[in-house]
């Protein structure tokens, strides 16, 4: 880990956390481990907390006055100044671009895993304050696809980069998933509000017609209107997996038709032999 590069390293980070914190410990192993498990998280933990950085990165909307958040918020090109870098050349094609509700994700996830190995309960805050400032930053409520998270921020403003004005629909229950994760140790409503909003836009935008298209969503979408701007993806598993839950949660029979419809789709299309 220390081997990184600084911006390698704030990349990393919540990536590594979660795969060493997900490894069992093998009780034979071909090639034993350079160092063991508990040194390495703690050590990527260690490195994430430290905030590495100064004055932070500027948050709303490109508002000199946004509060500033930790380094890990963002996941390319972070160098030790907390500054966004890229190039205009070529990928990306923007001078600061990252992943938020993605990244959220797994740093989320990455810090409870955290908490629950450690007790250190600074894990639970962490987490808790990304989850808080994707929910600060969503879609206008206005929208066809309102209260979901952003894919994308480029240049300091929400969406852009290959997204354009778009948004990608396998990210919100991928959120979901983990404000139902926080809802359950916090107790805290708005976590669980936050995710029956996604259910009820999801479920509301879900696509019908033939079997090709029933059950599935469009892969990016406008916010406002749900125009189409890149219309296949496969990654339908975030949203079988959200809506079993939340219909479990709820006994809504909205939210289980939604999750055999994604099902259904699956079987039908990427999972069906040719």
């Amino acid at each position: 880990f220390r081997a990184l590069s600084p911006r390698s390293q704030m990349f990393a980070g919540p990536c590594i956390l979660l795969l060493v914190l997900s490894i069992a410990h093998p009780t034979r192993a071909e090639v034993a481990p350079a160092k063991p498990y508990s040194e390495v998280v703690s050590e990527v933990v260690g490195f994430l907390v430290s905030d590495v950085g100064r004055n932070g990165i500027r948050t709303n909307d490109n508002d000199p006055a946004g509060y500033p958040v930790p380094p890990y918020f963002y996941s390319y090109a972070i160098n030790d100044g907390n500054n966004l870098d890229s190039s205009l050349i070529g990928y990306p094609g923007y001078l600061s671009v990252s992943y938020p509700a993605y990244t959220a994700c797994v740093a989320i996830d990455a810090f409870l895993d955290w908490r629950r190995w450690s007790g250190d309960t600074e894990g639970l805050a962490r987490a808790r304050q990304y989850a808080d400032w994707i929910l600060e930053h969503r879609t206008p409520a206005g929208d066809l696809y309102a209260n979901l998270p952003y894919s994308t921020q480029t240049d300091g403003v929400m969406g852009g980069g290959w997204d354009g004005l778009a948004i990608m629909t396998d990210k919100p229950p991928m959120f979901g998933l983990r404000l139902l994760r926080l809802f359950d140790i916090t107790g805290d409503v708005a976590y669980l509000n936050g995710a029956i909003e996604i259910a009820d836009v999801m479920a509301a935008t879900q696509m019908t017609g033939t079997t090709a298209d029933d059950g599935r969503w469009p892969f990016r979408v406008v916010p406002v209107d749900g125009t189409v701007t890149q219309d296949y993806t496969s990654h339908l598993m975030p949203a079988v997996r959200f809506f079993a839950d939340m219909a479990t949660r709820t006994g809504s029979p909205v939210y289980a038709q939604t999750r055999d419809r994604a099902w259904a789709w699956l079987l039908a299309n990427p999972c069906e032999p040719t």
